[in-house]
């Protein structure tokens, strides 16, 4: 065999070593890319499955969706239908309270005019109170006044029984005086015609008594002294009410227990009343 023979032989050689390597190179990655195209179907399946449940997923949610917008439809349709109410009654809700808010003022205007009623009746009140309190004071006083007159008139009456009493008295006494006097000025003509007139100095004793009978009227006075007490005829006493002046009184009857006498001329500044202290001179 020549050499270009040989030569040839290991060249064919090492082709078919080559070729057999490369055959099984490609086998080789004929195989790995069939397991990648498994792996990649069956990823790919996979993928598919999830994409198919997860549409699955969202027909489910997409009808929810639907028939919750078909209930939002309904809500909102009854919403409509409710607001459509409620704008109508706030319409007559607010027709209501513009007639309440005029009704308001009216009242609001009588409210004001009551209180300034109210405020006057107050004053007028107050001024009632101020004058009701002073005719209570007025009504105490005059009260106190008709008590005191009361009392008065209760002592005046009695005085007056007591007077009427006395002048009866006074009167009886009167005449017996006027008998008296008759016989002691028929006494005293006779004594001065038998020894003259009497001498107008005349020793007045001490002595004190009080009114027993009056008569302003008449003049006449009943005193409490007589002769037993030493008064005699012409005897002056001095009238006394308390500490206060009355009159002098002139003696001008004289019997055992009393005496009787009229006013001195213009020695009088009041009338003598049955109870008035009466004393001489010296018993002063």
């Amino acid at each position: 065999m020549s050499t270009f023979a040989k030569i040839m032989v290991v060249v064919n050689l090492i082709l078919a070593v080559l070729f057999l390597s490369s055959a099984g190179t490609l086998h080789g990655s004929a195989e790995s890319w069939k397991a990648r195209h498994d792996q990649a179907v069956a990823t790919k399946d996979q993928n598919i499955q999830a994409l198919e449940n997860q549409v699955k997923a969202k027909s489910g949610d997409l009808d929810t969706a639907r028939s919750e917008n078909r209930s939002l439809d309904t809500r909102a349709s009854t919403a409509e239908g409710q607001l459509k109410q409620l704008n109508d009654s706030n319409g007559l809700l607010m027709r209501e309270v513009e007639t309440k808010n005029g009704e308001i003022q009216k009242l609001t205007a009588a409210v004001t005019d009551a209180a300034n009623s109210i405020k006057d009746q107050t004053a007028r009140n107050e001024q009632l109170s101020n004058q009701l309190a002073q005719a209570s004071a007025d009504l105490a006083q005059t009260k106190e006044k008709l008590k005191t007159s009361d009392e008065n008139l209760a002592r005046e009456t009695a005085r007056a029984d007591s007077a009427e009493k006395s002048t009866a008295a006074a009167e009886a006494a009167n005449t017996a005086l006027t008998n008296s006097l008759d016989a002691a000025n028929t006494l005293s003509a006779a004594y001065k015609s038998k020894f003259g007139a009497l001498s107008d100095v005349a020793v007045t004793a001490a002595v004190k008594g009080v009114i027993q009978a009056a008569s302003a009227k008449d003049d006449v006075f009943v005193l409490s002294v007589g002769s037993k007490d030493g008064v005699k005829v012409g005897y002056e006493f001095t009238v006394s009410r308390g500490s206060n002046y009355v009159t002098t009184i002139v003696v001008d009857a004289v019997f055992a227990n009393n005496a009787s006498g009229h006013t001195k001329q213009g020695m009088k500044k009041m009338d003598a009343q049955a109870g008035d202290t009466v004393s001489t001179a010296s018993a002063l």
